[in-house]
């Protein structure tokens, strides 16, 4: 069943919308910051460092990367490790054949830190990774497909969402009462309902008409400042699908909307 959630949030749509958000991640990614960086911070040389000819390095890939990006390898794809399945040439892997943080990204690009593939996604991390590689995991590989770095500005749900769409997907069970859909955005939605689930609250309040998070009730949850399944439904309730607070006159709504 988590395969399904991942083809809605991966799939056709999905898939495209994820593509758009990594998109616009990138693009708040200054073009080409090194280029204000000397040569001789990262590579051995003497008055010219040519990047094409491969020239040694002062240390490994990994702590030089993690100058500028400290969090980067923290609980995200192993780098400076030797691959346990073939890897494409379009990967490249270091002297020593191991997997690096160049393998996947262009450092010297345009765009600084591209990925070296067209596409992103499930489609780039099956270049090496069998597709039965994500069936595994609790969630379908949905966290591991979005980014390879926890945490990364281009997370599009929320763990408790995901454990929620375990059973509340668009092809639900039979007596399924709430099934969820994936729109274009890549958020997720109630069926007859219009309240988005997976945005930034605080990206969304910068536009006017939302209560600052520090006057939100105590039991509206904004996991990672994303809005969730939990910031409306009570996570664990003895009675299932709980709200946070009571809807009288849309009092839930008016909770986190200022109207």
């Amino acid at each position: 069943m988590q395969i399904k959630i991942v083809s809605k949030l991966l799939g056709a749509t999905g898939l495209v919308s994820l593509l758009g958000v990594v998109s616009a991640y990138s693009m708040l990614v200054p073009t080409q910051p090194m280029k204000s960086v000397a040569c001789d911070s990262c590579h051995l040389w003497s008055k010219r460092a040519d990047i094409t000819a491969d020239p040694a390095l002062l240390n490994s890939q990994e702590l030089l990367c993690a100058d500028c990006h400290a969090g980067a390898l923290v609980a995200s794809h192993p780098s400076g490790v030797t691959p346990s399945m073939a890897v494409p040439a379009t990967l490249p892997l270091d002297w020593k054949g191991d997997v690096t943080c160049s393998s996947c990204h262009m450092i010297h690009s345009k765009i600084h830190g591209e990925l070296r593939a067209e596409t992103a996604g499930a489609p780039f991390c099956e270049s090496c990774h069998p597709s039965t590689f994500f069936s595994n995991m609790v969630d379908g590989g949905t966290s591991t497909i979005i980014s390879g770095h926890l945490g990364a500005s281009a997370v599009l749900q929320d763990p408790y969402s995901i454990e929620c769409m375990v059973c509340h997907i668009e092809e639900g069970e039979a007596g399924q009462d709430f099934p969820v859909s994936v729109d274009e955005q890549g958020n997720v939605r109630h069926r007859g309902a219009n309240h988005p689930v997976g945005g930034s609250y605080e990206s969304a309040s910068s536009y006017g008409g939302y209560r600052p998070i520090s006057q939100l009730h105590e039991n509206i949850v904004l996991p990672s400042g994303l809005i969730s399944c939990v910031s409306c439904h009570l996570g664990y309730s003895e009675t299932h699908g709980e709200l946070v607070t009571l809807n009288d006159a849309s009092a839930l709504c008016y909770q986190c909307h200022q109207l």
